[in-house]
């Protein structure tokens, strides 16, 4: 008895033309960030690794919470920029802590200190990626307008670098 494997593409058969109808095959994005950095003079194998970390799971707190969509580009884009500049791996952006912070928001109350620097981000995420302009009022409110104190700066650091490590060990190699 014997069995024959076929494989596409290398059999002898002719290839399949392509349909004029169908739509044009979805492009890659993994490509084109690889080739974009590729471009910017980033070494290949560098560029792959960054490429893993732009394109993993957004790391959300644990509880099933999901975030907007729109949050969810941002942070690819923030991830983006933060490869360009050489931060991505050692240190998550403003735009994935605001996701961790708004799901673990949604598990349990925050403290003062953890609500304060998830309204300071918060606020600034909505400033640089919305184009939202908060009144005078509602930044005083929110305590955007004090910033963090320096204890507030290492939780905030802590956080981000936790967040870069989990989302390495779920990136793409």
């Amino acid at each position: 008895m014997s069995y024959q494997l076929a494989l596409p593409g290398l059999d002898d058969s002719a290839p399949e033309p392509p349909d004029p109808g169908a739509a044009p095959p979805a492009p890659d994005p993994a490509l084109d960030l690889l080739a974009d950095l590729i471009a910017r003079g980033v070494p290949a194998r560098q560029a792959r690794t960054l490429v893993g970390h732009i394109l993993a799971p957004v790391v959300l707190h644990q509880g099933g919470w999901s975030v907007p969509d729109s949050l969810t580009r941002h942070i690819v884009s923030s991830r983006h920029a933060a490869a360009l500049a050489g931060t991505l791996v050692e240190a998550a952006t403003d735009p994935e802590a605001v996701a961790y912070l708004m799901t673990a928001s949604l598990c349990f109350p925050l403290d003062w200190e953890w609500a304060h620097i998830y309204c300071v981000l918060a606020v600034r995420y909505m400033e640089q990626h919305v184009g939202a302009t908060l009144d005078e009022a509602l930044r005083l409110d929110l305590g955007a307008d004090r910033g963090l104190n320096g204890q507030q700066e290492d939780l905030l650091r802590q956080l981000r670098r936790d967040i870069a490590r989990s989302r390495g060990k779920h990136a793409k190699k």
